[in-house]
This record gives structure tokens, C-alpha cells and sequence, in this order.
């Protein structure tokens, strides 16, 4: 029986890294296969990620409904080897796992045509009331939300890149998924955010040249005193309601690329920030060490800086307006520019991952006081707090 196992579920994925063969299998909770080793393996979640707890289990400690079972899709690395004791026979060598949950997610409601196939997910009336269809609904075509719920790589097979690689085979499977609009991750860590950004950055890069090519608009004016920013980021001077003809970024476009790369409208936003940051002349770019040389300074870079900073700022402020509405005015600038300064570091400690190596993740939850190279020190944060 040894000489003849291969993990439970579905291969979907096989490659080869650092010389060494990696496959990712896929299978669901209603597998029973797939649910007893995942009985046997998540002992992991309560040793490794903080505040883990297990799947697929209610209140009582007994099963879920076979229905709720089938939502949870369960993804598994190994690496592929050659066993030492028998020639032309190969073990599977566990490396860690992942788990998604699939939620159904609202969507606005749109126009309903004359015809629609019975298959097809369910479409309002132009009233706006529902109308569900005749015979058997096939749930797998409704909208959802797909959620990474756990995500371990164990520590002995950490920093070789197969973190990255799970979670860029997860987001791929799910990206080729017409019925999944959203991929979310739940509760991560600082290390898990740091992998997370890195994949998404190097994919929207590699993928949507539309993003690729982003830049901030450097052809509009900042008032000098009075000036408010605007949703679609143009930018009026006093209570003048007549705005620049464009917005620092086209919020459109920007809107139109997030829906279609799935990604969560923070977590997007915050990576089309770094990449604007990226794009920023090398005088006024922020530098994770502050001690960099730079070149000389010019009115243009400061400008494009600022407005770069404004938009920042716009997204900070909002996420945190009613914390921030408690404090003063002068307390309230002081905190803001703070939180913004901090970001500023975070981000330009990302973009230097970014162009220097890839990364392996340490887990969903935050397991020590270093990031997954070790190569921050333990008492600074990888992950600011926004305010």
C-alpha cells in the first residue's frame, strides 16, 4: 500500500522548484477521504496559527451538514521525492495545506433577459423582485465569495517559495472560476499579508497590463490653501464646484481591473498605491532606509509626490473617519501624517521584496517575532496599523 499511495482529491497542479517536485492537490470536505486526513493533519492549526480552530465541525463537535461539507475545498502540498529504500518508487512528503470556504455573495441586481438557461444563476426582474427557476438550482452556479480560511506551510519547509506557490495556485484555480467574484482572506497575519501583497503585486504586473501601466496624473493643480479632494480623486480649489477635468487616477478603470482580477477593494487599493509609489521619480520615492542617497529634488517630483500622498491620505482618512473625528484638528493631522509615514515604509519594504526575490509564507497567524526571511527586526511591524 505504500508503494502505491498518492494523496486524496484531484491533482491540479505539478511543478518543479529549486530542483525539487512540487504537486498541489484539491478535494472538498464531502470527500471522505479528504475529511479524515484533515482530521489528522489540523492538530497543525492549534500548534502553529493563533487562535486556529477546526473545520467542518459545529458547536457539538460533530460533522457539519454534508451540504456545509462541500464548501470547504482543501489544498494540499507535497513534495514528490524518490524513496531512499526502494529504486523507481517515490513518497509524497507533506508540506502544508490550505482551506477555502465558498459564501454566496450579493451582487446589485441586473436586467433580466426574455430567455434564460435553466442552469443560468438566478436574475432579478426589472422590478427587482426574484423569480426562482423551475426544477433543480445547481448551486455551483450562484455568485460567491471565496474565503482562504487557513493557510500553513510547515516550519521545517518554510522559506523555499512554496507558500507563494500554493497561494498563487489557489488564486489561479479560482481566477478561471466564472462563478467566484471575490477572493478574501480571513483574519491574516503580518507574514501572511506580506506574501499575500508580493503574489497579488507580481500578478496584476504580469497580467493586467492596464495596471502595469498606471501612473499618477501629474497634469493637475494643487490649490495651495482650500483645496478638497473629491471620490473620483479630482481636486477643486475652495468651495469652487468646478473640479480639474481629471481625477489623480481614473477610479473607473481602476474599478473595472479589481472586479476583474477578484481581488477585495482594500486589499486592490492598497496594491495599486504601491504601484503608484513604485512609479515615483528615485528623488521623492519613499525608501525603506532612510539613509539612501538620492538625487537632487525638483518642483515636478515634489508635486507628483504630493498628490500621490494625497491619495493615500483619502483612503487612510476614510477607512478611519470616526476614530479620527474624536480628535482635535491639530491631533488629527498629526496622527493622520503619522499613519501615512508608517505606510510609506511598509510599502517600500514590500516593493524591495518585490524586486529582489520571491517568498515563502509562515503561516495564516503570526507564529514569531520575524518575518518569514528574518531579515526585519523583531520590534518593528511588518503590517502598520491604519490609524
Amino acid at each position: 500500500m505504500r508503494d502505491k499511495w498518492t494523496p486524496p482529491g484531484t491533482l491540479v497542479k505539478t511543478t518543479e522548484k529549486n530542483g525539487e517536485t512540487y504537486e498541489i492537490w484539491r478535494g472538498t470536505l464531502a470527500d471522505p477521504a479528504i475529511k479524515q486526513l484533515i482530521r489528522r493533519i489540523q492538530i497543525t492549526v492549534l500548534f502553529f496559527i493563533e487562535g486556529g480552530s477546526y473545520i467542518g465541525l459545529n458547536a457539538d463537535g460533530e460533522d457539519d451538514a454534508e451540504y456545509s461539507l462541500a464548501r470547504w475545498t482543501v489544498f494540499l502540498v507535497y513534495k514528490k521525492q524518490a524513496r531512499s529504500d526502494v529504486a523507481e518508487k517515490t513518497q509524497y512528503l507533506f508540506q502544508g495545506f490550505s482551506t477555502v470556504y465558498d459564501f454566496w455573495m450579493y451582487q446589485q441586481p441586473l436586467s433580466s433577459s426574455s430567455t434564460r438557461d435553466a442552469n443560468a444563476p438566478i436574475q432579478p426582474k426589472r422590478d427587482d423582485t426574484w423569480e426562482l427557476p423551475q426544477g433543480s438550482l445547481d448551486l455551483a452556479n450562484l455568485p460567491r465569495r471565496a474565503r482562504i480560511s487557513q493557510f500553513l506551510i510547515l516550519p521545517p519547509y518554510q522559506g523555499k517559495g512554496v507558500g507563494a506557490l500554493l497561494y498563487d495556485t489557489i488564486f489561479d484555480l479560482y481566477m478561471t472560476n466564472a462563478s467566484t467574484k471575490e477572493i478574501t482572506v480571513e483574519d491574516p497575519n503580518e507574514d501572511f499579508d506580506l506574501l499575500r501583497d508580493i503574489c497579488d503585486l507580481k500578478y496584476l504586473r504580469k497580467n493586467v497590463p492596464e495596471f502595469a501601466a498606471l501612473k499618477v496624473n501629474n497634469n493637475i493643480s494643487i490649490p495651495e490653501k482650500g483645496g478638497l479632494l473629491h471620490n473620483n480623486t479630482q481636486i477643486t480649489s475652495g468651495n469652487s464646484a468646478n473640479s480639474s477635468a481629471d481625477g489623480i487616477v481614473d477610479m473607473a478603470k481602476l474599478e473595472e481591473m479589481r472586479l476583474k482580477a477578484k481581488i477585495a477593494p482594500r486589499q486592490f487599493w492598497r496594491l495599486v498605491e504601491m504601484h503608484l509609489m513604485s512609479t515615483l521619480p528615485a528623488s521623492v520615492q519613499p525608501q525603506a532606509d532612510a539613509e539612501a542617497m538620492r538625487p537632487p529634488l525638483s518642483k515636478a517630483d515634489q508635486k507628483i509626490y504630493s498628490l500621490w500622498r494625497l491619495l493615500l491620505k483619502q483612503r487612510l482618512y476614510r477607512r478611519n473617519v470616526l476614530i479620527l473625528a474624536e480628535l482635535e484638528t491639530t491631533e488629527r493631522i498629526i496622527k493622520l501624517n503619522e499613519t501615512v509615514n508608517n505606510v510609506e515604509w511598509e510599502y517600500a519594504r514590500i516593493l524591495e521584496r518585490v524586486q529582489s526575490s520571491p517568498i515563502a509564507a509562515n503561516g495564516k497567524r503570526k507564529m514569531n517575532g520575524e518575518t518569514d526571511g528574518g531579515d526585519m527586526p523583531s520590534n518593528k511591524k511588518a503590517r502598520v496599523d491604519e490609524v
